[in-house]
């Protein structure tokens, strides 16, 4: 009796034992699966959150997108109906605010948008995109600057160039002054020309013996000063003076290819007079004149004089050249416009645009001489830079705005050279008197559409990247 009951105590022992070890094993799986679930239900909580931020991220950054392109819209219609307008730190600005975009899981969109400037020719476009009602985060907000402009100006400055520009004669000036004022001379003199070039090279800016009455500009190096040359004011005039405050080796320029079709119609005449008049005398009928197109791709010389009284647009792929006694004069309310990817030689007598104080046989006087009434824009490739040439001259008055950021440009004479130019390597000879017509500054080449710059987002990154307060602009 006492070992069968001593058995059946050893055998309980052992079902018990086994029974625990198997419930341990349980509870510690148990355990591992729960830490595991937990793991995995944070990491799905983490990449929900980071998946619903980037949904939000992108979303913001879509709405602010959609606010330059509102903003665009409105710049483009001229139309600023349904925005506020103001004024912030004296600058006038439209202001709108668009809401209600339903973008899903309980999110809504926001649009902020201002327009800063609306009526100058370079507004500047704030666009914040926001996304409120998220149960991640109350709210999430991308910002956008925008720069726009309606066109291209080519005429910035006085001279600018690309390799860089050599004035060689022993008493060239440089000065300023705006037509829309009237003739050079008297108050309408100032000293706000610009010589410029973008080139790092020592021997890029050789401003010789010239007296400079404006700044100097170079992409990296000092101007090389003559002992009588200056760079100074009217108001601290002499040889040899230089104001170093009017000096800068950081400048930066982008010049623009110019396409000279946007500029025609489809069928010019292919011929372009060699001599005698285009168009005719009224001065009854202002509305005489005509627009006469041209395309040519053969050699172009002069036998004679020419008398524009038309607005002539001439396209060539060949060269022009103009010498000896004979002169293009621009006449009444004529204009002359070239686009060339060929070589041009205008001398002698050169383009008479407003110069000759004697009225004309049928009793017709000069143009009004401004600059923009004679303009040659170069076509030539970014790729074989330097290779043509635009050589304009004579000892009378040249009034004119030169374009070929990839041409050579001389500008050859002993007389007043009014307007500005822009070439691959600039170079005055003689002792002319260059004249920056500040009037070209505003000068537009473009359709007059508005279209982005630049643009960056504000990242809050350095201080040119704070964003924008739109509260600022009652948003």
């Amino acid at each position: 009796m006492n070992k069968y009951t001593k058995f059946k105590k050893q055998s309980c022992s052992t079902k018990d034992s086994r029974r625990g070890s198997a419930l341990l094993a349980a509870v510690g799986f148990t355990v591992i699966v729960a830490i595991l679930m937990g793991s995995y239900l944070r990491l799905a909580s983490s990449e929900y959150r980071i998946s619903s931020r980037s949904f939000m991220m992108n979303g913001a950054f879509n709405l602010a997108e959609g606010g330059v392109e509102l903003a665009m819209d409105a710049l483009n219609r001229s139309d600023s109906s349904g925005w506020t307008s103001g004024s912030a730190d004296g600058d006038p600005y439209y202001a709108r605010l668009y809401s209600g975009y339903e973008l899903g899981g309980g999110l809504e969109g926001e649009i902020r948008v201002v327009v800063l400037n609306p009526g100058s020719q370079t507004p500047t476009i704030y666009s914040q995109g926001r996304i409120v009602g998220s149960t991640v985060s109350t709210s999430l907000n991308r910002q956008i600057t925008v720069t726009t402009d309606s066109g291209f100006f080519p005429w910035k400055n006085g001279v600018d160039s690309k390799s860089g520009f050599e004035l060689s004669g022993n008493n060239i000036t440089v000065d300023s002054y705006n037509s829309n004022t009237g003739d050079y001379g008297g108050s309408n003199v100032g000293s706000e020309a610009t010589v410029s070039t973008v080139a790092v090279t020592v021997d890029a800016a050789n401003v010789g013996n010239a007296d400079i009455y404006g700044y100097v500009a170079t992409g990296g190096s000092s101007p090389d000063v003559g002992p009588q040359g200056s760079i100074t004011t009217y108001d601290n005039p002499g040889n040899g003076v230089i104001d170093g405050s009017r000096i800068t080796t950081d400048y930066y320029a982008e010049f623009p290819d110019v396409e000279a079709y946007d500029f025609i119609s489809s069928s010019p005449s292919t011929t372009f007079p060699t001599s005698g008049e285009i168009g005719d005398y009224d001065d009854a009928v202002i509305d005489i004149k005509q627009v006469r197109e041209y395309y040519l791709t053969s050699s172009w010389s002069a036998s004679g004089d020419i008398d524009i009284y038309d607005d002539v647009i001439i396209v060539t792929t060949a060269d022009m050249s103009l010498t000896g006694t004979h002169s293009i004069n621009l006449r009444g309310p004529g204009t002359l416009t070239i686009f060339t990817s060929g070589n041009i030689s205008f001398k002698g007598k050169g383009v008479a645009n407003g110069d000759d104080p004697e009225p004309h046989d049928d009793g017709a006087l000069p143009t009004d001489g401004k600059p923009q009434n004679f303009m040659i824009f170069g076509m030539q490739s970014s790729s074989t830079p330097g290779v043509k040439t635009i050589e304009v001259g004579g000892n009378g008055q040249l009034s004119a705005a030169v374009y070929a950021p990839n041409a050579n440009v001389k500008i050859n004479g002993n007389g007043m050279v009014l307007g500005s130019i822009v070439g691959y390597e600039v170079k005055f000879t003689g002792n002319a008197h260059f004249s920056y017509d500040e009037a070209l500054s505003d000068y537009n080449i473009g359709d007059g559409l508005y279209g982005v710059d630049d643009w960056v987002e504000m990242t809050s990154i350095d201080l040119n990247t704070t964003p924008v307060d739109m509260s600022i602009y009652g948003l």
